[in-house]
């Protein structure tokens, strides 16, 4: 019975693993779009004559795709070393 219970929470484990993965991906995928839009869009508006606008949506869109990545990288790396830490005790 405890071995048929390991299988099992291994098999959940492994299964909201694979979620959290997937969620992931879509995550960047989406921020992608929605970048590039906020970019193509300040372009258009550049290109159109409205340059004050199209320069503060695709900067504003920049600011927030970089700000995005930072913030994930340095929480990722904070779990990484809470993960460390708990592992050391």
């Amino acid at each position: 019975m405890a071995e048929e219970q390991s299988a099992h929470r291994r098999s959940l484990e492994c299964k909201v693993i694979e979620s959290d993965v997937r969620n992931s991906r879509r995550g960047s995928w989406f921020g992608f779009i929605i970048g590039m839009t906020g970019i193509l869009v300040g372009a258009l508006l550049i290109y159109l004559g409205l340059p004050v606008t199209g320069s503060i949506l695709g900067g504003t869109a920049i600011v927030a795709l970089a700000s995005a990545f930072i913030y994930g990288t340095s929480q990722r790396r904070r779990e990484r070393t809470q993960k460390y830490q708990q592992n050391l005790r």
